[in-house]
């Protein structure tokens, strides 16, 4: 049966921490890819009939139109499996035959508490009536921290989420959902939820231009206003929204904070700005990424301080790892990646280095120490045999006499010679390895 296939794959996707399930046709049938944080790759194929079986029980569950294929539909579900709920969210498209494909959103963040390299953050946020947008790369929990600062600054107060689709149920507040066959666009939310008085509006994304001036419209009335912009960057939020038609003054009158965030090695990244928002420079400022790699404990505090140096000295990041002895294909790449504003990919590279590196220690430290243990046992061995064995052997004088009588002194310089070795290694390994 469809239900047991969409069940299954499902609750693989789920356990796997997949992020997107995607089914696509092609040629006659359809392929099924799983999107992970770091790749996207095939899982399989179904018939033409089993795709189309699969996305029609899909589009029912999410409350979408059967009878259309041809346009964009977008829906939301809670989807019941083996180990609880999970909630889903849905896109459907169709090609120029006429067969559609499907898009899975897993949102994940209903049941994993999402964690971040600078919670500090969070109390500095929140300061006044007004606007506060959210942006950042797709999947990295713009919806998420919303709800957070909704849930922790407005508890037990009136909350109304405008949404296409609601993404993230929340009991406490009140959720309506964009449905535009009927009439209910955002901007008509809008207007309806402001005759709630709401004490937060959250608007889940600001689209359009009609959106964009709603959203403006209810920060200008005095509300709190929550919302979300796609863009790279605190000053790319600031392009779009004019892009939409919103003038200066405008922004100026009701724009309270602009908050940046994404997800690097599994935990958010938060940079938030108060005011002069086109004047800052694309990607994370480089004392942000020191403090990053500080708190990850990945670094040594010799490297951290020679950062923060270069850092005070106007160096950018790539040649303040490069004059470290750094990797050099780590350097080459955050070169590249400061000149286009995005370091996300080039974190993670250097953390997964720095891990290797922190592995190889470990060994190194365990391989150590046997030897130490070893020579230990041996010196007590030989000052064993020199007090019990070598009066039997003063008749006969000779090397093997000399060296047992001085067994504990030559190991202990062997001892010395060998941690003078280690220290070397480890000053060579800091100074050229990393």
């Amino acid at each position: 049966m469809i239900q047991v296939l969409a069940k299954n794959l499902l609750q693989k996707a789920v356990d796997q921490m997949v992020h997107d399930l995607y089914l696509v046709a092609l040629e006659g049938k359809y392929s099924l890819y799983f999107r992970t944080a770091t790749e996207r790759r095939f899982e399989g194929e179904l018939s033409l009939e089993q795709g189309q079986a699969l996305i029609a029980h899909m589009k029912f569950l999410s409350g979408m139109n059967l009878g259309e294929s041809r346009r964009v539909q977008l829906g939301a579900c809670t989807y019941i499996l083996d180990k609880g709920e999970q909630r889903l969210r849905l896109s459907t498209v169709g090609d120029f035959h006429g067969q559609e494909s499907l898009v899975i959103r897993l949102l994940h963040h209903q049941q994993n508490q999402l964690h971040f390299w600078n919670s500090e953050i969070f109390n500095t946020i929140i300061g006044g009536r007004g606007l506060y947008l959210f942006s950042g790369p797709v999947g990295s929990g713009k919806t998420s921290l919303m709800y957070k600062f909704a849930r922790e600054h407005f508890k037990k107060q009136q909350v109304i989420c405008i949404e296409d689709p609601v993404e993230l149920v929340e009991t406490e507040f009140l959720q309506l959902q964009v449905n535009k066959v009927i009439g209910n666009d955002y901007d008509a939310l809008i207007k309806l939820s402001l005759r709630h008085r709401p004490d937060l509006l959250i608007v889940g994304e600001i689209r359009d231009s009609q959106t964009a001036k709603a959203v403006l419209r209810a920060s200008l009335t005095g509300y709190t206003v929550f919302s979300t912009v796609h863009a790279r960057s605190i000053s790319g939020v600031i392009a779009r929204l004019k892009e939409l038609g919103l003038s200066d003054w405008e922004l100026q009158s009701s724009l309270q904070r602009v908050i940046y965030q994404r997800l690097i090695a599994g935990k958010g990244l938060l940079v938030c700005e108060k005011e002069k928002f086109e004047e800052w420079e694309p990607g994370f400022h480089l004392s942000e990424i020191i403090d990053f790699l500080e708190r990850s404990g990945l670094k040594e505090a010799y490297f951290i301080s020679k950062m923060r140096e270069g850092l005070l000295n106007g160096k950018s990041f790539s040649g303040i790892l490069a004059k470290l002895n750094f990797y050099e294909d780590v350097v080459t790449q955050l070169s590249l990646a400061e000149s286009h504003g995005n370091v996300e990919y080039t974190l993670g590279l250097i953390e997964e280095k720095l891990i290797r590196v922190l592995n190889i220690r470990k060994k190194l430290v365990q391989v150590a120490t046997y030897p130490i243990v070893l020579l230990a046992f041996l010196i007590f061995i030989m000052l064993g045999l020199k007090k019990y064995l070598l009066p039997q052997l003063e008749e006969n004088k000779g090397l093997a006499t000399y060296a047992i009588q001085n067994l504990p002194t030559l190991f202990l310089g062997w001892l010395f010679s060998l941690f003078v070795f280690f220290y070397l290694c480890r000053y060579y390994w800091k100074k050229k390895l990393l």
